[in-house]
């Protein structure tokens, strides 16, 4: 089970989560994951309450996936996937706000930034309320002064807006996430390559961390209370000892389901 990226991501995904991908292979990554070293325990961070929504919607994984490709160690349950995490949380979706733009040569990327209110921490360094998770949105082919080429008739670039992405995931969805520290920009260059960083990330405020979440480090609950894959394939959060390859879909809980095998798993 092995996706090559369409998108090129490697050299950045190199530095984000160089624990996870791989040249080949649909094995489990066992031994090779790294596994936390900070106590796991579980834990509540006091917060703000999350905004509210007033019925559950449907998350769109599809608009959120997008078209990329992933290559890497597909985990056959959350706990192995979580071992290669440096942060493990539960959370609501705050907001969805432009990202950054990353340029490789005719290549540019742009990510959003979904904000995350924490509810439940499994593995993290230091207690923080919230946590902002890099999402790649869209990549489009640039001429040397940055302005968009236009594809042979009949190609489309992949356009999916912030606007879109909170569509797809609104505003109170619950979302576990299994990430990494993102790459800052000064890591990014120094990937070679040419690969720069031409509009950077703003903090909100001091302290602000910004993750990149893990192949199948992002999951969304779903109005019927099962989940969905918000970077890789559904089908690679769906087999193994994952919930939803043990139950049929639409019988609910699974989401709640990842939860308590994260809290047995990494006490």
């Amino acid at each position: 089970m092995k996706n090559s990226d369409s998108w090129r991501w490697a050299p950045i995904a190199a530095v984000a989560i160089a624990a996870v991908l791989v040249a080949g292979g649909c094995s489990p990554s066992g031994d090779d994951a790294g596994v936390p070293e900070q106590s796991a325990a579980d834990s509540r961070v006091e917060g703000p309450p999350a905004p509210a929504v007033e019925s559950a919607r449907s998350v769109d994984g599809e608009t959120v996936r997008g078209s990329a490709d992933y290559d890497y160690d597909v985990a056959s349950s959350v706990v192995e996937a979580a071992q290669a995490a440096r942060t493990v949380v539960a959370g609501t979706v705050v907001s969805w706000t432009e990202g950054r733009a990353v340029r490789d040569g005719d290549d540019q990327r742009l990510s959003a930034v979904l904000e995350v209110l924490i509810d439940q921490a499994f593995a993290t360094e230091e207690p923080v309320e919230t946590i902002f998770v890099e999402v790649q949105r869209r990549g489009v082919l640039v001429d040397e002064a940055g302005n968009v080429l236009e594809l042979d008739e009949g190609a489309s670039y992949d356009e999916r807006s912030v606007s879109d992405l909170e569509n797809a995931v609104p505003i109170g969805t619950r979302v576990l996430v299994l990430a990494v520290d993102a790459p800052s920009d000064e890591e990014i260059a120094a990937t070679g390559g040419g690969q720069q960083v031409v509009t950077s990330w703003s903090a909100p405020r001091d302290g602000a961390e910004l993750v990149s979440p893990l192949p199948q480090g992002l999951l969304f609950e779903d109005a019927d209370g099962t989940y969905v894959s918000g970077v890789a394939d559904q089908a690679d959060v769906e087999h193994g000892q994952w919930p939803a390859a043990q139950q049929a879909r639409g019988t609910g809980a699974l989401f709640e389901q990842l939860l308590a095998e994260l809290s047995t798993e990494l006490e």
